[in-house]
């Protein structure tokens, strides 16, 4: 459950970071924010984290591998791929077309993402001083 709750508040922060984006003319990827694309945008952010969650628990490398790189790689990944198939499907603009402020946008959103995602799978560990 707590997986489920870590994914949604990274796709809510995600959201929120390409709405401000957006609102204040930063990013012009478009992405609409009707009821139907937030659904999505939820489902496939719960798909996204169950995918980091299998590989942390499979790949060994992954593993020994904090929160924040594991975010940051992991954000990263998911900004390269994302994008470029929602852009073919129309969901949104181009992001390389739309210019270097979207570009950059997106980015954060995603890192961003990927690092809520990750803390959501690799909980900080709590260290007793003695």
């Amino acid at each position: 459950m707590r997986h489920v709750i870590g994914f949604l508040i990274a796709s809510a922060v995600q959201a929120g970071i390409i709405w401000i984006a957006e609102a204040m003319r930063f990013s012009v990827l478009g992405p609409g924010f009707t009821a139907n694309q937030l659904l999505i945008h939820f489902l496939v952010g719960q798909a996204a984290g169950l995918v980091l969650l299998a590989f942390q628990r499979i790949v060994t490398v992954i593993k020994d591998t904090g929160p924040w790189p594991l975010g940051i790689v992991f954000g990263g990944i998911f900004w390269a791929l994302a994008l470029p198939f929602a852009a073919s499907r129309g969901m949104v603009r181009w992001p390389w077309t739309a210019g270097v402020s979207t570009i950059l946008w997106t980015l954060v959103a995603f890192l961003a993402y990927g690092v809520i995602a990750a803390f959501a799978v690799k909980p900080v560990e709590r260290r007793i001083r003695t």
